[in-house]
């Protein structure tokens, strides 16, 4: 008995295939719409699959004497029998079956993205997104054509999210986050770069009392940059230093580093910031922070309804998933990337194409 499988766009063509090859008197052993590529779901074209059998043996004499001889009833059952056989081993064959191969410049990318920590979900939409891509151009691509597909598909999930933005920055811009991330280095490269480069008035307001080095830090910052500065014990002080600096163009305010697991920490912080609307609140994060531990600590944040991230010490990894699927999953833009400790240099503003590169090629 001959055995084959028959894929095509509909089942017309299956069907007219099947009778050029075996003939009429071909068995159809099953048909199901399938995706062709056969790799869990992945490459959504839809076609038609058809598993024929024929006995070139029998074939003949039953066509030539179909009208005269009836069939034994006992033959006709041992027939369904071997052919309910074979269906269940294609069945068991068909479920099993872990032998696809991806194109070589699609699996060396499904490799990046693993090893840059990109979670399940988003790696397997965009191999899926690059089979398509693959199977429906008219000719194989090579490895910088996927490459530059891959940024496209990665930089489009995230095309709706806020990136840097800052010409419209109110008055009054805070970042919070948790210990040693650089929040207090990264709003004096913030500060630096509006004196410097936008030749704006700036003064800074820290609430970071709980350490008196960091206020000693931001002190001669604030010497060095020509600005005054104010240190906030409580929401009244808050209030107070921003009546002072109303004339100011640019106020940056610094706040505590602290356990973000401390959900009294997380309080405090909300309560001393208000809900005030001329607030723009940014989340510092390290990008040396393991994925688990981002995804948990914007979750707790989530109640300062800051709508971007800044992220420092990108010079400190080659790993750059983790933010990628942090900014995806919990829909947040990113304003800035830290590259270093240099003042203000080490600052620059943050885009997708730049995060995604990092990602597909390293830092740039």
């Amino acid at each position: 008995m001959k055995v084959k499988k028959y894929t095509a766009g509909t089942i017309q063509e299956a069907m007219k295939r099947v009778k050029e090859d075996l003939g009429h008197d071909a068995v159809i052993l099953n048909s199901k719409a399938v995706e062709t590529g056969g790799f869990f779901g992945f490459f959504t074209k839809k076609q038609v699959e058809v598993l024929a059998a024929s006995d070139p043996d029998l074939a003949e004499p039953v066509k030539e004497e179909r009208n005269t001889i009836a069939v034994d009833p006992s033959e006709n059952f041992a027939v369904k029998r071997e052919l309910e056989e074979l269906k269940m081993e294609y069945r068991k064959l068909a479920a099993g079956s872990s032998g696809f191969k991806l194109p070589d410049p699609i699996e060396k990318l499904r490799n990046v993205l693993n090893e840059q920590e990109v979670g399940s979900p988003i790696a397997e939409d965009t191999v899926r997104q690059l089979l398509e891509f693959w199977y429906q151009a008219a000719e194989n691509q090579n490895d910088e054509a996927c490459r530059k597909e891959a940024e496209r598909i990665l930089v489009q999930s995230i095309k709706h999210l806020p990136y840097h933005r800052m010409e419209d920055r109110k008055s009054f811009i805070a970042v919070a986050g948790p210990t040693g991330v650089g929040k207090t280095t990264t709003i004096v490269k913030l500060a630096a770069d509006c004196l410097v480069n936008e030749n704006k008035s700036i003064a800074f307001i820290t609430a970071d009392t709980y350490r008196i080095s960091a206020i000693e830090q931001l002190r001669t910052y604030a010497k060095i940059l020509n600005a005054p500065i104010e240190v906030c014990y409580s929401r009244e002080d808050f209030e107070n230093a921003k009546k002072k600096f109303s004339h100011i163009d640019h106020v940056f305010i610094d706040t505590a580093g602290r356990n973000y697991k401390n959900n009294q920490y997380i309080e405090d912080l909300t309560n001393f910031l208000g809900s005030d609307e001329d607030i723009d609140l940014f989340l510092t994060l390290s990008a040396s922070t393991k994925k688990k531990d981002i995804h948990t600590l914007i979750g707790h944040f989530e109640s300062l309804q800051y709508k971007q991230l800044i992220v420092t010490k990108i010079d400190e990894t080659d790993t750059f998933g983790g933010i990628y699927e942090a900014a995806r999953l919990f829909e947040k833009g990113i304003a800035f990337f830290s590259t270093g400790q240099n003042v203000p240099d080490d600052m620059i503003p943050a885009s997708r194409e730049t995060l995604v590169q990092m990602i597909l090629g390293g830092k740039e």
